[in-house]
């Protein structure tokens, strides 16, 4: 007989074996239940949505104030559908006869590269989804964290890992972004490298699979959570084998305890 409240919360042993087709479709009902509450409310909350792109663009902001290939140059994050946007943009340097590109119902972030060396100041403007690129692989993530059929005690440290596991892959999605649309062209002033023929190719199959993909999002949060839950049982294994040979070991192996005794401590 299927205890709900059991299986729900991963309280009885059975619902937590591994390869178990109960823990199976446990992690499947409960992922797919948080992805449906998170979608939701992003959906139907716009206070919701727009905390989330505050915490995106501040995020970013902070990763990308110093541009990691080139440390003359940096990305400045800012919200399309902000009514001081253009203010925002002026103060940030772009003289005012430079055009922005305006919001549209995907696209809500204007990412503002800029390239600087002693003499010029070189800018260019991208727009990306903080949605696509950071909410939906994050939601994922975070859902797989919860639903891991590990106790508590444990599956503290999967969502935690999880969690900066995906920024670093947000990162690395708008690093790609960056160089294709702005860093790495070679017919743009702002570039900080100039590829090759093949290179750029590659760089722009590579940011169509990363970015224009849909389907890479709940792909690449599954291999998250995959390697997440591998490292940890490979650290826990060789934890347990570590304190295995040490309650097997010989008394004649084991170090004498140098530690002076109390009785001759107080003599």
């Amino acid at each position: 007989m299927l205890d709900i409240r059991a299986f729900l919360l991963g309280s009885d042993p059975r619902y937590r074996e591994r390869v178990s087709p109960r823990a199976i479709l446990r992690i499947a009902l409960i992922s797919s239940f948080l992805f449906a509450v998170f979608a939701s409310l992003y959906a139907y909350s716009p206070g919701w949505g727009r905390a989330y792109r505050w915490y995106f663009r501040g995020v970013n902001n902070v990763a990308f104030s110093q541009f990691w290939i080139w440390p003359r140059a940096s990305i400045e994050f800012f919200d399309l559908n902000s009514p001081t946007l253009f203010a925002d943009l002026r103060h940030a340097g772009l003289p005012e006869n430079f055009p922005v590109r305006e919001a549209d119902g995907v696209k809500d972030t204007l990412m503002l590269c800029k390239n600087s060396d002693d003499t010029h100041r070189r800018l260019g403007q991208l727009r990306t989804s903080s949605k696509i690129i950071g909410y939906w692989p994050t939601v994922m993530v975070m859902a797989l964290a919860v639903a891991t059929p590990w106790a508590w005690k444990r599956k503290r440290w999967v969502i935690l890992w999880c969690f900066a596991a995906v920024h670093f892959l947000i990162v690395a999605r708008l690093t790609l972004f960056a160089l294709k649309g702005a860093f790495a062209v070679p017919t743009k002033a702002l570039r900080v490298m100039a590829p090759s023929l093949f290179w750029s190719n590659t760089l722009q199959r590579l940011e169509e699979v990363v970015n224009d993909d849909p389907t890479f999002n709940f792909i690449s949060a599954f291999v998250i959570w995959a390697v997440v839950l591998i490292v940890l049982e490979i650290w826990r294994s060789r934890r347990e084998s570590r304190a295995s040979r040490q309650q097997t070991q010989s008394p004649k192996d084991r170090r004498p305890d140098r530690t002076p005794s109390r009785s001759r401590i107080v003599r």
